[in-house]
């Protein structure tokens, strides 16, 4: 009888956390290879498409189209290389997590994307100043819990940038450092430092934010932004 009350309680807590509004839930094995009986580890998931696939947003091991990486902890993702200008579409951006091991219960981190003073909302579509959570599952599971809806780029030569900043709060055993590096122009990547420098900004709980600045366009070279989940 003890053991039909648990399944009851973890299936309706289950259940209505997968219904909070506008997430979607995307259930796999973690992507590192384990040997067998080791624990999982929690993953950072980010997603880069490429609307109109003609090479405005690729990944740098080559990935063109649609590129969705889940990253262990303690590793960097391969570098996501924006370039938008006035060819047609633009990049879509979308964040997750997989708490497989149950480290980042708690753990809020939020992103706030909105469009620079004075500068034309149309190139930085659903902007907003509200922050918005990426999602966590609550427990030790290994699902892999992604945004659905997401931060879409199309900067080019019209007026301002968009700005995209993290937060976070709830836990202060968890860092997310965040390298954004530029080649050609750095006007394009306000606040990028040059291709190479490997050298990130980290995302705490009590930091500061840490905001990158987007407003590739026609002139040369592109942005590089790449990530990494770690216990401090």
């Amino acid at each position: 009888m003890r053991m039909r009350v648990l399944g009851r309680k973890f299936t309706a807590i289950a259940c209505g956390v997968m219904s909070v509004g506008a997430l979607a839930l995307v259930s796999a094995s973690p992507a590192s290879a384990k040997p067998a009986g080791a624990l999982a580890t929690a993953e950072f998931g980010v997603r880069l498409v490429d609307d109109n696939r003609n090479g405005q947003c690729v990944v740098n091991d080559g990935s063109v189209g649609d590129s969705l990486q889940w990253v262990p902890e303690g590793q960097y993702s391969e570098p996501l290389v924006i370039d938008t200008d006035s060819r047609s579409g633009g990049c879509r951006m979308t964040f997750g997590f997989n708490n497989a091991d149950g480290s980042l219960t708690g753990l809020t981190l939020s992103y706030i994307y909105q469009v620079s003073g004075n500068g034309d909302a149309g190139q930085c579509p659903g902007s907003s100043s509200k922050p918005v959570d990426i999602p966590i599952f609550p427990i030790a599971f290994p699902f892999r819990y992604m945004m659905d809806r997401p931060i879409y780029i199309d900067t080019d030569g019209r007026r301002g940038w968009c700005d995209l900043t993290f937060q976070m709060s709830g836990r202060t055993d968890v860092a997310l450092d965040v390298v954004y590096e530029f080649n050609g122009d750095s006007g394009q990547c306000k606040g990028a430092l040059p291709l190479g420098t490997n050298q990130p900004r980290t995302v705490q709980t009590g930091g500061v934010p840490v905001t990158i600045g987007l407003d590739t366009d026609n002139r040369g070279g592109a942005c590089f932004l790449s990530f990494r989940l770690r216990h401090i």
